[in-house]
């Protein structure tokens, strides 16, 4: 549900501007409840790895940054060791998405789709 939310704020699939808004929800209480159902039943690479993702990428609402939802993953991971999973797992996302790019010619759009939102904004 939160991907489907996250993928409406790039489309008007709801009534309003924000779909966040109009579930009745603010984008980060929504992605806490999502890291707490997540880490329900543990922790592991995979988990974090997701999380990750989702926390850095997808659509925003028009009151959230990618950042709130980064703090959102950070405050739940409880120990030094989790969080250093996390930094390892953020690693490997950064260099899958660099090698993506080095296969991708440089004016493609499939590179445009592959940098990410993130990084297009310091491009514009």
């Amino acid at each position: 549900m939160y991907k489907l939310i996250c993928a409406a704020c790039n489309y008007y699939l709801f009534s309003t501007e924000d779909p966040f808004r109009s579930i009745g929800w603010q984008q980060a209480n929504l992605f806490h409840l999502l890291v707490m159902k997540a880490f329900e039943e543990g922790y592991s690479r995979e988990k974090i790895s997701e999380l990750l993702l989702l926390a850095s990428s997808g659509g925003l609402s028009r009151e959230s940054l990618h950042i709130d939802q980064e703090l959102v993953l950070i405050a739940a991971l409880k120990t030094s060791d989790l969080k250093y999973m996390a930094v390892e797992e953020a690693r490997k996302l950064i260099e899958n998405q660099k090698a993506k790019l080095q296969q991708q010619r440089k004016d493609s759009s499939d590179s445009y789709k592959v940098m990410g939102k993130r990084e297009r904004r310091v491009y514009l």
